[in-house]
This record gives C-alpha cells, sequence and structure tokens, in this order.
C-alpha cells in the first residue's frame, strides 16, 4: 500500500492539509494496529516528514523506530481536524469566540480581557448653581393667602429689626413712639410668618414686591418665590467624562462597571454610581428641582435623554421664627415700662419718666435680641439630607475608576461572537457543546469536540 509523506508546518488544533504534492512511500500496516493510531513498516527511511496522507485519512508521524536491515517502522496517530476539515468546516456550530470579524459582537463584555488590580482615579467638579452665600424663603400670609418671598440674610435680619425695632435709637424719645412700639406686640405681626428657611442658592432676578406682616409694612421688598427652583450643570449643560483610553471598536465592552466605575455627588442628594455604557459618549447632565420646603430631586441624563439615574433628598435649613410676647423681654416688660410712664405723667415726675422710658426701652430691646438670636449661622450648601457638610458640597463632583487592560491576540483567542453559524471562514473559533455527527468512530468524535471546545483553528 501507497502512503503520501509531507513535512507540514501545522499546529495540532487546526483544519490545515497539505496543498502542495508529497512524496509517496510504500508501507505496511502492522498487523493488529490501530487505525486511529497506526504503526508501519517499510524500508525506507522516512526520516524529514513528520505527516502523511493514507486511507483517505490525515496523520501526525509520533515515532520512528529502526528495525533491522535497512527496515523502519513509524508510529502515527490520526490528525482528526485535518481528515475532516471539509465536514467541520461545513458545520453549523454555537459559536462562542471567534477571530472572524463579520462574526465578533464587540458590544458584548469580554472577560478574557484581565483587568488590572489597581485602577486610574480621576476626580472633577462642577458648579450646579448650589453655593454658600444662600437666601430665605419666608412665607407669609396675606389676605389672598400664602406669599413666598425670597430674600438675602440682610433682608431677614431688616424685617425681624422691624418686628422688634431693634434699630428705633430714639424709640421711647416721645410718647408717641412708645405707643407705635407697642404695635409688634399688641399686634403680633411675626404670627404673620409661617415659615422662613434657608437655601443654597443666590436670590433670583424677579420683580421685587413690598413684604407686608398683617398691617405693619417692613420697608422691604422682594420677588416672589416659585414653588420650585431648577438648576443645571454648567457649563453649557453637560459635564464631560473620561473615556477609557483602551476603548475601541473591538473593545466597547470596557465601558461597562467591570472595567470602568463611576459615581457622581450631587449636593443635597448624596452620591450614585452610574453607568458608564449608557452614557453613550463622554457627557452627562444633571438637573435638580428643588421646592420651597427644601426638597431636591436630581436627575442624570445622557445627551439623548435617557434617564441614568434619579436621586432625592433634602437642601437647607429651617429658621425658626418666633413672638417673644411671653417671659423676659415681652410684652409684660413694656407694659409694665408703660405703665410707668403714664404714671410719671400724671404726677410730672421728671425722673420717673425718664426710668419709665429705660425700663420699656430695656423691654423691648430684649424683644429684638431673643428674636434675633434664634437666626442660626446657616452658611454651608446641603448634602445627603443635612446642611451640615465639609466645605465644597456645593459642588457637583464626578469619581472615575479606570481598570486598565491587558492586550490580548485576537487572532489566537478571538473575540465574542454567541451565534450559530457555520464555520466556512478560516480563522480561530470556540464552539459551545460542539455538534459532530461525522467521525469514522468515536474516538475521533471525541477528538473533534475537544479540539472545538478548547478552540481550534480553520485554515
Amino acid at each position: 500500500m501507497i502512503a503520501t509523506f509531507y513535512n507540514l508546518s501545522k499546529r495540532q488544533d487546526s483544519t490545515k492539509v497539505p496543498t502542495g504534492s508529497g512524496t509517496d512511500i510504500a508501507v505496511n500496516l502492522k498487523n493488529g494496529a490501530d487505525f486511529d493510531n497506526p504503526v508501519f513498516e517499510m524500508s525506507t527511511d522516512v526520516t524529514g516528514y513528520n505527516y502523511m496522507l493514507w486511507n483517505g485519512h490525515y496523520y501526525f508521524i509520533t515515532g520512528r523506530r529502526y528495525l533491522y536491515n535497512n527496515y523502519y517502522e513509524i508510529s502515527c496517530t490520526i490528525d482528526a481536524l485535518g481528515s475532516y476539515r471539509s465536514e467541520i468546516m461545513s458545520s453549523s456550530q454555537y459559536v462562542m469566540r471567534t477571530s472572524v470579524s463579520s462574526l465578533a459582537n464587540y458590544n458584548l463584555i469580554d472577560n478574557s480581557y484581565p483587568a488590572e488590580a489597581e485602577p486610574d482615579y480621576n476626580h472633577f467638579a462642577t458648579t450646579i448653581g448650589i453655593n454658600n452665600t444662600g437666601c430665605y424663603v419666608l412665607s407669609v400670609k396675606s389676605d389672598t393667602g400664602i406669599q413666598y418671598f425670597i430674600i438675602t440674610r440682610a433682608q431677614l435680619e431688616s424685617i425681624l429689626d422691624q418686628i422688634m425695632a431693634t434699630k428705633q435709637e430714639d424709640l421711647w424719645s416721645t410718647i408717641s413712639d412708645l405707643v407705635d412700639s407697642l404695635g409688634p406686640s399688641l399686634l403680633n405681626a411675626s404670627d404673620y410668618i409661617i415659615g422662613c428657611r434657608w437655601m443654597p442658592f443666590s436670590v433670583p432676578a424677579g420683580t421685587a414686591y413690598p413684604i407686608t406682616l398683617g398691617y405693619w409694612p417692613t420697608g422691604v421688598s422682594a420677588p416672589e418665590a416659585s414653588t420650585r427652583f431648577n438648576f443645571v450643570t454648567a457649563p453649557g449643560g453637560y459635564f464631560s467624562l473620561t473615556v477609557h483610553p483602551e476603548t475601541d471598536a473591538k473593545k466597547a465592552f470596557t465601558n461597562s462597571s467591570q472595567y470602568h466605575a463611576c459615581t457622581v455627588f450631587v449636593p443635597g442628594c448624596g452620591e450614585t454610581p452610574i453607568d458608564f455604557a449608557k452614557v453613550q459618549g463622554t457627557s452627562i447632565r444633571v438637573s435638580m428641582t428643588v421646592d420651597i420646603a427644601g426638597a431636591v430631586t436630581a436627575i442624570i441624563t445622557n445627551t439623548v435623554g435617557e434617564v441614568l439615574g434619579r436621586m432625592h433628598g433634602v437642601l437647607g435649613a429651617e429658621v425658626p421664627i418666633t413672638a417673644s410676647n411671653v417671659g423676659a423681654g415681652g410684652l409684660g416688660s413694656v407694659a409694665a415700662g408703660v405703665g410707668t410712664v403714664v404714671a410719671s405723667i400724671a404726677t410730672a415726675g421728671t425722673a420717673g419718666f425718664t426710668a419709665a422710658m429705660a425700663e420699656a426701652s430695656a423691654g423691648a430691646l430684649e424683644i429684638g435680641t431673643g428674636i434675633a438670636s434664634s437666626i442660626p449661622d446657616v452658611n454651608t450648601s446641603g448634602g445627603a439630607g443635612s446642611y451640615l457638610v465639609p466645605d465644597g458640597a456645593d459642588l457637583l463632583r464626578v469619581q472615575e475608576w479606570i481598570y486598565p487592560i491587558t492586550p490580548l491576540a485576537s487572532t489566537q483567542n478571538g473575540y465574542p461572537s454567541m451565534q450559530i453559524a457555520t464555520l466556512g471562514t478560516a480563522g480561530f473559533y470556540q464552539i459551545k457543546n460542539p455538534q459532530v455527527s461525522f467521525g469514522d468512530d468515536l474516538y475521533i468524535k471525541n477528538q473533534i469536540e475537544s479540539y472545538m471546545s478548547r478552540g481550534f483553528y480553520v485554515e
């Protein structure tokens, strides 16, 4: 019988077969030989050959022996991939990985790329309209319902001064002034203030209207506050992030959280992770809505309007404004002073009049001092439900952790595919649950299935 011998450079996990002519040599199949691992005897030295074709199948030469009198023996094992190359290339299989670009799915996360343990860290910050200056939302009863005014701290102090008359230096210079000064206590003007809340943003522009507390004009004008205040990332409405440095058309998966972690800190709401793969580019937009009670809703979107995250929290702090008409410095002190003044007038006692004025004035000033001291020194901007946070919490902040990946030889490892396809195009393939219906015996089928599962090359 004749076998054709070749010196072929090929890997075992490949369907490659010789394309040129080989050397025909007469051989004898040794008695009892296995067709999958045959042994041949011949009178020709085949040193220099490593591959052969016999009986329609290809074999690797695995060993040589010199027997006697220029008689030789060679051991072989079947090349299952080469012998059934045509059947393999025409078969339809579920391809897990391949180097064939038309079958690769570059959007799938490729866990074959090891990520380094230590990520690169980036930190960014930008303004969003929140600041430490702040303003106050004053809720006032009126004959039309409730009015909301947005005022500065100086304006709030002025209103309180007007209520408590702490800046009317000559308040008690005349009885007429004394009677006028009783107005805040008798009418309790502060009862018209329903609430006051410090907010961590500047007073927005708007038409100023006079603030009146019942019968009391305060002398302060301010814009009426809307029920909601809106803020957006500045400048330009969007905030730029970092693209993974190793992202290309064949590594879109590096935008996933496994390789690129990203968190966004929003004042008043705290911190939340976002999926960078959903950013669809490099920019995000943060929109904040704050109502007059300080409740915050923040929405993080990408450039096409898809929502990446929603956050809720609280900004600002309540400022207690109460009428101090009981106890020390209250209406009782003022009334006592008035009684003394009236008595001194009746007796025409100048000294008594002066003492009475001092007593009444002290009572009124104590009222003012008590109220003024109830304004807390609020000048921080809120975060995670509290306005007492570290400096700089008025900024929108983004943190990124980018995990570098090690390169892979795509021609040797391929890319994810996860689809059923025929194997007719040259390249690397890794098959899930190979379907092998061809092969002369179970040994050959098992070999083909084993190579397909581990990964093999169609050549």
